[in-house]
C-alpha cells in the first residue's frame, strides 16, 4: 500500500513540476512569435522546455524572450515551486 501512495505521490509532484500547459504566444525581442505551452524548467530556470503547437518540443533559453514573456516564465516558475513545495509539506503531515 505504502507503494502505490509513493507512486501516485510521485506523478501528482511530477505533474505540479510540469508548468501550466496551456497555450501561449512568445515573442522574442527581435518580434518573432511562435504558439506554445511550458513544459518545464532547465538548467536553473534559464532554460525552459516549451511544446509547440504542432506537438515538437523545444528547448529554449529564457533570455531569448521578450522581457515581458521573461516575467510571465518567471511568474510560472513561481506557481510552480509553490504548488510543488505545499504539496510535499501537506504530504509529510
Amino acid at each position: 500500500m505504502r507503494w502505490v501512495l509513493s507512486v501516485c505521490l510521485a506523478f501528482y509532484l511530477l505533474g505540479s513540476s510540469l508548468l501550466q500547459g496551456e497555450l501561449r504566444t512568445f515573442t522574442n525581442d527581435f518580434g518573432d512569435s511562435v504558439e506554445a505551452e511550458l513544459v518545464e524548467f532547465k538548467a536553473g530556470d534559464s532554460i525552459i522546455c516549451m511544446r509547440l503547437k504542432n506537438g515538437r518540443e523545444i528547448d529554449a533559453k529564457l533570455s531569448a524572450f521578450s522581457q515581458a514573456d521573461q516575467k510571465y516564465i518567471r511568474n510560472c516558475c513561481s506557481n510552480a515551486r509553490r504548488e510543488s513545495s505545499m504539496t510535499r509539506i501537506s504530504s509529510t503531515s
